[in-house]
């Protein structure tokens, strides 16, 4: 059996993976750097040096990803451009809502829902 090492090119693998991927410039890739550094630096010093409440530290580990991939990748490849769209900002504010929301009421309980 012979295999034959075939070089992909990134918009073949992005094409073959089906991923919808957004090619970023200027004020939205220093923005997307930032946000990536400072979630792997936040993820150091939390399981490394801080004493936070798991659930705390999960929440806003996961929230920063969530809002990093929806930064990334597109709801669809007819939205693959560089600029946002409103889709992309409202994904984003109900991340940020949805884990604000667990993060300030989490020692509340469920009484503040009732």
């Amino acid at each position: 059996m012979s295999t034959d090492n075939v070089a992909l090119s990134s918009a073949e693998l992005d094409k073959e993976a089906g991923s919808g991927s957004r090619h970023l410039g200027g004020f939205y890739l220093k923005l997307t750097t930032i946000l990536a550094i400072a979630i792997s630096l936040y993820a150091i010093y939390s399981n490394a040096l801080s004493n936070t409440q798991e659930f705390y530290r999960n929440a806003i580990f996961l929230s920063g990803i969530l809002v990093l991939g929806f930064i990334l990748f597109p709801i669809s490849e007819r939205y693959s451009t560089q600029k946002f769209n409103y889709l992309d900002y409202s994904f984003i504010l109900l991340t940020l809502v949805s884990y604000g929301y667990f993060y300030f009421t989490y020692t509340q309980g469920a009484s503040i829902l009732f």
